[in-house]
């Protein structure tokens, strides 16, 4: 069963047209990129999959885990196993970093776990990712630099342990040893469930090559376009 269906699909936002009719197939455990140049519609797609109301996906058929996704609300999606990582993460004043992980992880699993089994999660995250546990108790995201933003959202997504991550530009902002950890997280969450799937936005060629891609997807003109094999994708990299 493939893990996300779209068939025939474009995105709309208001009476604006972003992306044209295309198919989209990813199945469990595949590793995936998405490539095209700025302003192409990468970042509204991944929003759209999210089920942000602001971008309508139109669509002969979309199903995301066997479901019909059109009947899913964002946070329907979210507990099937859907992680969405952001380009800019926003700041909350008032909702500590721990606090938020720790009402994430119990609307996405259903129950409130142990609070030492939580924290072994946390701090077991933390220290792959090489934070500080004084962040746990720091405003969301509030005084943060870009590439600790970034940081934290690959915090979220080892705590949250979904099926199926769509990762936009995770690496901007990291430095050359800090997209290592994209790479760790991954394999990281892959050993836990080997059909965790990635769909990974990114301009940097080399963190991709690094993480033997399955299939490369682009966006052309408004049109999604693939499969195309790595080796491939490295004929068009002029394009990105």
């Amino acid at each position: 069963m493939n893990l996300l269906n779209l068939k025939k699909f474009l995105i709309k936002c208001g009476e604006k047209i972003i992306l044209q009719k295309s198919d989209l197939e990813i199945l469990p455990g595949q590793r995936i990129a998405l490539i095209g140049a700025n302003g192409s519609g990468k970042t509204s797609l991944a929003l759209a999959l999210a089920g942000h109301p602001k971008y309508v996906i139109v669509a002969d058929e979309f199903k995301l885990f066997g479901q019909n996704a059109q009947e899913l609300k964002p946070s329907d999606r979210a507990c099937l196993g859907l992680f969405v990582s952001f380009q800019n993460p926003c700041e909350i004043p008032g909702l500590s970093l721990y606090d938020f992980l720790r009402e994430a992880h119990k609307a996405k699993t259903g129950h409130c776990i142990p609070i030492t089994d939580f924290r072994e999660l946390v701090n077991s995250s933390m220290e792959l990712l090489g934070l500080d546990s004084k962040f746990l108790y720091r405003d969301l995201n509030v005084g943060f630099s870009g590439g600790e933003k970034k940081k934290l959202e690959l915090l979220q997504l080892l705590v949250l342990q979904p099926r199926f991550a769509i990762l936009d530009e995770i690496d901007s902002g990291l430095d050359i040893q800090s997209k290592d950890l994209i790479k760790k997280v991954i394999e990281k969450r892959s050993a836990d469930y080997p059909d965790f799937t990635v769909l990974l936005i990114s301009h940097d060629m080399g963190l991709c090559e690094s993480l033997n891609l399955d299939f490369v997807y682009r966006i052309n003109n408004g049109v999604v376009e693939g499969h195309f094999s790595w080796h491939e994708q490295k004929r068009i990299t002029h394009e990105i």
